[in-house]
């Protein structure tokens, strides 16, 4: 789960199966996700030079109300939602400024 596809001979993005945090050089993200009938998750244990913690998010994006319609919002609201929370709690721990 912390192997990035380049580290296998995969022709895809670092982040390919990383939502919540792409993985740096400097940064090691462990992660599952998931996506399935509306919903869309991701749990990550980070790890940097000075710093670790775990994050887990799951949000439900059917905006239509109707489920099993193969109809949901899983690149247009979930996975950039679940990027930018992520980006945000990682630059906080950089910082210091976790709590």
């Amino acid at each position: 789960m912390s192997l990035r596809p380049r580290d296998i001979g995969q022709p895809k993005p670092d982040d390919h199966s990383k939502w919540l945090i792409a993985p740096r050089d400097s940064v090691t993200v462990v992660s599952k996700n998931a996506q399935s009938c509306g919903y869309v998750g991701d749990s990550a244990f980070v790890a940097g030079r000075s710093f670790a913690f775990a994050l887990s998010a799951i949000l439900f994006v059917d905006h239509d109300g109707v489920l099993n319609d193969a109809r949901y919002a899983y690149d247009e609201i979930g996975k950039p939602f679940l990027k930018a929370l992520g980006e945000a709690v990682l630059a906080a721990q950089r910082s210091g400024q976790s709590g």
